[in-house]
């Protein structure tokens, strides 16, 4: 069975479902690659980085690092994206932001995205409360104020099984699915779906079971622990209201991923702190 500590890629599910315009399959890698970064910071702020490490973290070699082309790569990665978080929120603009110095680039967090990045401080406290760890006062109320529904919110994927996967409907695909290994189900207005999965609006269904579903579904049944994908289209008279996408996955590894979603607050008599408890298994 997959180690659980595999999981390395942290994001909220908001964030996981928004219909960011990636536009290629590097970009995809990106992003998560990005968010595995910003889960390493005590706090959302700012990334240095070489321009060859950013270029390289895009999957090119660095000898065939083009200027003309590093600059259009970032012009795609802060492009403006419109996100309706629900029915009386949304967001527009670009989560990461960049500044390029010299032969450096720095990549913020959009101030307004910030609340959708999980920080090392977030998860090293989620992992206090799992191993039952006394829990300082000020992480406390930052916990009853804010983490204790933020940690609801975590989708946990594996990076390797990201970068195996080499299409773009592969990979969006996955994080789709994974995000719902514990019903084993995901089910979105079609409509929507495309947006998601950036499906060209000119494609008939037939196009795209042929060229989305099919070679996605394969790389992921092949490469990843989601197996027997089946897709159903619930239709509202000819047309295709909604898709339904179900799947399986190893039961003993629901389960652990049902446990690690679970939090538990105990009080403590003593007034100094409260025991916070979550499953034995590998949450962060």
């Amino acid at each position: 069975m997959e180690d659980f500590s595999n999981y390395d890629i942290r994001l909220h599910k908001e964030l996981n479902l928004m219909n960011i315009k990636f536009g290629r399959e590097a970009f995809i890698n990106l992003f998560y690659k990005l968010h595995k970064k910003f889960n390493s910071l005590e706090e959302p702020t700012i990334l240095t980085m070489g321009k060859m490490e950013f270029w390289e973290l895009l999957g090119f070699d660095s000898k065939e690092y083009k200027a003309s082309y590093f600059n259009e790569l970032i012009g795609i990665l802060t492009q403006n994206i419109y996100f309706k978080v629900n029915e009386h929120t949304a967001i527009g603009g670009s989560v990461f932001t960049t500044k390029m110095e010299k032969d450096e680039i720095k990549v913020a967090v959009t101030e307004f995205y910030k609340p959708y990045i999980f920080t090392k401080y977030e998860l090293d406290m989620m992992r206090k409360a799992k191993n039952n760890e006394k829990l300082e006062p000020k992480d406390l109320d930052y916990w009853d104020k804010t983490l204790k529904t933020k940690s609801k919110e975590l989708v946990l994927l594996s990076e390797a099984n990201l970068l195996n996967i080499k299409t773009k409907y592969g990979k969006r695909l996955y994080s789709l699915l994974g995000q719902f290994k514990h019903s084993k189900k995901y089910i979105c207005k079609m409509d929507k779906f495309k947006k998601i999965m950036e499906i060209p609006t000119g494609y008939k269904m037939s196009a795209i079971d042929k060229n989305v579903f099919a070679p996605s579904i394969k790389e992921i049944q092949e490469k990843t622990d989601i197996k027997n994908i089946k897709i159903n289209k619930i239709k509202v008279g000819r047309e295709i209201e909604k898709i339904e996408i179900t799947f399986s996955v190893n039961p003993r590894e629901v389960q652990k991923i049902k446990e690690a979603e679970k939090v538990e607050t105990f009080e403590n008599k003593a007034v100094s702190y409260t025991h916070l408890t979550l499953p034995t298994s590998d949450l962060v």
